[in-house]
Order: structure tokens, then C-alpha cells, then sequence
């Protein structure tokens, strides 16, 4: 997130009209139906999206349609669910932020924790804890321990290298690119030992935009 000061005159403009759109996904397939608010605030939008969704039940999302240039989108909360982000940080940041908000209900309500697609969500990101840097978020075992993920030692044993790596540079310290570049290797690696099992939200990425989407 990026705060600084502005001018308050370098708009040209103002609206009090905005139309909202909901989208709530469905199924293993993430059907989608999609719905237009209009004539309520942005609070209200986001009731809206969460009653659409039977209180989280299913995942969702929030736009404002932006007609400047025909009709777009600008996502408020999370973003297009059957968009695989790649490597691009900030949409992985939105698809977790839909993620937690449906496997919170989940936990709350008592039921597994598993994506709509049957999956587990294992995040991966350093702390100063060491250990494998992989966690499951609402869960009674928090942070995931060597061996109870099926896979192999030799990528468990790097996961845990670049957790130390991590530590070693101090606490306010930035990171370099190269142990970012090294993260997403070690993501894609991860990410496919783990195909069937779960999917892996790679936290620990904190620059604002990279790569393409795909």
C-alpha cells in the first residue's frame, strides 16, 4: 500500500452514481453470475456482495464499471477468481483476500477447509519462527511441519535455507530481488508437488506488480 499527499485541486470532476458489480462464484468450475448495484455506497455494495454470497458461503468479488473508455472494471475487493494471477503479486493479494474471507466462514461454520475446488490453501511466506515457511491460515496447526505435506525432503530442505536466508538479512533490512527470484523457483517447485492437494498463495512476494498476468 502506497499513502502521500495531493493536491485537492487536480481533479476535474465528481460523481455520486456509481455502479457496482458483484460477481459470486460457484462450483469446482467457479460459475459465475454477476449482478449490478446501483443508487447505494460503497459499504452498501459490499453488504450486498455478502448477502449474494450467503454470508461468504461462496467466494465473490467487487467492481466499479468505469465508463471512460467503454465498459471496465476496477476491483474494490479481490478480483476475476478464474484468472490465474502467474507472478503478478498485488492479484495474488486479491485472490487470497476472497480466500480468506470464504475459508474463515468455513472454519467458523465447522466444515473442512478446502477451496470450492476441493483443494487445500497453503500459504508460503518467511518468518522469524524458521521452519518451512508454509502455513494454512484458520487452522488448528497454523504452521505446516516438515514431513506433513507430501513432498520431497530435498525441496523441504530449501524452503527451509530460504526461510534462514531471510532471518540473515535482519529485521528492517530489504530483501534482494534474488531471494524473491529465488521464492517464486521454489513456488512453481512447491506448487507442483503439491498439484491435487492444494494451492499455494505465494505471500512472501511484497512488491507491488510484477510479470504478466497468465
Amino acid at each position: 500500500m502506497k499513502v502521500e499527499q495531493v493536491d485537492e485541486h487536480d481533479t476535474v470532476f465528481d460523481r455520486h452514481d456509481p455502479t457496482f458489480r458483484v460477481f459470486v462464484y460457484e462450483g469446482t468450475t467457479n460459475a459465475v453470475t454477476v449482478h449490478a448495484i446501483t443508487d447505494c455506497s460503497v459499504e452498501q455494495a459490499l453488504e450486498a456482495a455478502e448477502m449474494l454470497s450467503r454470508r461468504n458461503e461462496l467466494l465473490w468479488s467487487l467492481a466499479v464499471v468505469l465508463e471512460a473508455q467503454g465498459p471496465g472494471l476496477n476491483w474494490i475487493s479481490g478480483t476475476d477468481y478464474r484468472d490465474r494471477p502467474g507472478r503478478n503479486a498485488s492479484r495474488w493479494r486479491l485472490r487470497r483476500q476472497m480466500q480468506d474471507r470464504y475459508l474463515s466462514a468455513r472454519s467458523m461454520r465447522g466444515e473442512p477447509l478446502l477451496l470450492p475446488d476441493g483443494l487445500r490453501r497453503i500459504r508460503m511466506f518467511p518468518e522469524w519462527t524458521g521452519g518451512l515457511s508454509l502455513w494454512e491460515s484458520f487452522s488448528d496447526h497454523y504452521p505446516c511441519e516438515p514431513g506433513e505435506l507430501p513432498i520431497p525432503q530435498e525441496l523441504e530442505q530449501r524452503l527451509i535455507e530460504w526461510n534462514l536466508e531471510w532471518e540473515s538479512y535482519g529485521l528492517d533490512a530489504e530483501r534482494p530481488e534474488s531471494w524473491t527470484d529465488r521464492g517464486w523457483t521454489l513456488y512453481e517447485r512447491l506448487q507442483l508437488a503439491l498439484a491435487g492437494c492444494a494451492e499455494v498463495s505465494p505471500d512472501f512476494d511484497q512488491r507491488t506488480r510484477i510479470g504478466p498476468v497468465s
